[in-house]
């Protein structure tokens, strides 16, 4: 087994395309100064996007007024012409769960299914646990890792009930593309923007401001 921290060939493949400006495994700043991406180096066309209420409008939502629009003020709204994409959006566990190896390896089996599915209308995304309350609620998540998909043009979504893997994310996704996945109404909510991650573990939490002093124990 790998030691915790180590990366995954999929989450090494994910850190060489999605972020290069991260210092590589090991790295020490006080040994090896401060760390500069290679010049040149772009962010990979199959990296999943980290869901945000900009890149979901910029996605899935080309057909609808943006947040705010106001026809007095704004004039007729006039949707994107173009094709709507079917939007995939992975949610993650909290990355105190799984540290960043782990996330960027469950991101990389991401970007490998989405280099499979590079010829259909698919843009992927992905979320951290608790970092979308509302929309994990309407698309009914649960548990993590889960995959939802979300058509804008039908208004419908699925969550694949098979444990996140490569395999099972293509199958799922090519039984979607005939509608055989049981795709139901939803109305998706706010889009929250939360901060982008740092591809860094979460540091663990504290508890110096708790305090015990008012715990009453029966018998004591």
């Amino acid at each position: 087994p790998r030691p915790r921290g180590a990366l995954s060939d999929a989450a090494q493949a994910y850190r060489n395309a999605c972020a290069p400006y991260v210092p590589p495994e090991g790295w020490d700043v006080e040994e090896d100064g401060p760390y500069e991406a290679p010049e040149g180096v772009k962010r990979g066309a199959l990296c999943p996007h980290e869901l945000t209420e900009s890149a979901w409008s910029s996605h899935c939502a080309r057909h609808l007024p943006p947040p705010g629009w106001d026809e007095d003020e704004d004039g007729e709204f006039v949707a994107d012409a173009g094709e709507l994409s079917t939007c995939v959006v992975l949610f993650v566990p909290h990355v105190l769960d799984t540290g960043a190896a782990g996330r960027m390896d469950l991101l990389g089996q991401l970007m490998q299914a989405a280099k499979k599915a590079s010829k259909r209308p698919l843009v992927f995304f992905w979320s951290a646990a608790g970092a979308q309350p509302d929309l994990e609620t309407v698309l009914d998540v649960g548990m993590f890792p889960k995959l939802a998909v979300y058509s804008p043009r039908r208004e419908a979504a699925a969550v694949m009930p098979q444990a996140f893997t490569v395999s099972n994310v293509d199958d799922f996704l090519l039984r979607a593309a005939v509608r055989n996945v049981g795709a139901r109404p939803v109305t998706i909510p706010s889009v929250a923007s939360p901060e982008e991650w740092d591809h860094q573990d979460a540091p663990p939490p504290t508890c110096e401001d708790e305090s015990y002093d008012d715990i009453e124990l029966e018998g004591f």
